[in-house]
């Protein structure tokens, strides 16, 4: 009688850095004018850098940050769709934005052109590009 073969592990999903700063404005508020203020609420950028500490749970510093970069970008090309004078998330937060339900709107709409993770894929990537580095071959 043969032993069946072990179940592969299940994917485990990695949520974009957009939906936990969505999860961090939810729980923490949003303020202007500042990255978080003395109670603890945070403007969009505040709650994309809580967003990336979250997600170091779940891949290495490196990769959190080459997330929020891509994040950054993301937010200000959605702002940017529909105040094209803007120049920075900071300034939007401050003068365009009117309440939290604008912030977490935009962090949605960025969120499309973010793409979604497992841990699997994100470790795959990161050891291609180590063996890459150090033209090391896989398995040595």
């Amino acid at each position: 009688m043969t032993t069946p073969a072990p179940a592969k592990p299940k994917r485990q999903p990695i949520p974009k850095i957009t939906d936990v700063a969505i999860d961090v404005l939810n729980e923490r508020h949003w303020t202007q004018g500042q990255l978080q203020d003395a109670a603890g609420q945070v403007c969009i950028r505040g709650a994309l850098q809580v967003a990336r500490v979250r997600l170091e749970k779940y891949m290495p510093l490196a990769a959190t940050v080459a997330k929020y970069q891509d994040a950054d970008a993301a937010v200000l090309q959605t702002i940017q769709q529909t105040e094209p004078t803007c120049q920075s998330m900071e300034d939007w937060n401050d003068m365009w934005a009117t309440d939290v339900e604008d912030v977490i709107g935009v962090l949605r709409r960025a969120g499309e052109y973010l793409v979604a993770d497992d841990v699997r894929s994100v470790n795959q990537r990161l050891g291609d590009l180590m063996r890459q580095v150090t033209g090391c071959k896989p398995g040595v």
